[in-house]
């Protein structure tokens, strides 16, 4: 398990049991004060939690990305090279928690790009690709029923970066549309 993920952990138990004594330690003194007071007081102590937990959610959420460099990061981290000048409509989101994560790429590009991107996979059926759909964290732009995907690629050990890792294309060539998806674990 990543150790940043274990401290992380660690530190929401800490503040959660501080939380917890602070509460119960508000409580305690409840009986000669006033309701409002106590529910101030209350209020006050899960602030750190609220404010922790809030903190966790935004770190080991999901990475929209929006801006054409951070886009032509997220694509090169997945193909090695920038994206060709006839990749367009890119979207990508990524996620990492602990010591797994993934990537979700859709985009239109020309049949000479398609066909470089298929050196590392080979063909497969729609159910390994289907299970790249499925998930919380799947970006609500990713609907490829709608868009017709007809063929479906796999590859196994995809990337250096992850112990084991498997990436999934689906293509419908007559769009000119790609749909990535990638998921590693160490």
């Amino acid at each position: 398990m990543n150790l940043f993920t274990l401290l992380a952990a660690f530190g929401f138990l800490g503040i959660a049991f501080a939380t917890l004594v602070a509460c119960l330690w508000v409580l305690w003194g409840v009986r000669k004060r006033k309701l409002r007071a106590t529910l101030l007081r209350i209020g006050l102590c899960l602030v750190p939690l609220v404010l922790f937990t809030g903190f966790c959610i935004w770190l080991f959420g999901p990475a929209d990305f929006h801006s054409p460099g951070d886009l032509a990061a997220a694509y090169r981290t997945e193909f090695g090279s920038d994206p060709p000048p006839d990749v367009t409509d890119l979207n990508a989101r990524q996620i990492v928690v602990g010591d797994s994560g993934g990537a979700w790429l859709r985009f239109r590009a020309s049949g000479t790009t398609i066909d470089s991107l298929l050196g590392k996979f080979s063909a497969t059926d729609r159910s390994h690709f289907a299970e790249a759909g499925t998930g919380a964290n799947v970006p609500d732009w990713w609907t490829p029923e709608q868009d017709g995907i007809e063929f479906f690629y796999i590859a196994e050990n995809w990337s250096d970066s992850w112990s084991d890792s498997v990436a999934v294309l689906g293509i419908d060539r007559s769009k000119s549309m790609v749909y990535f998806h990638h998921s590693g674990i160490d």
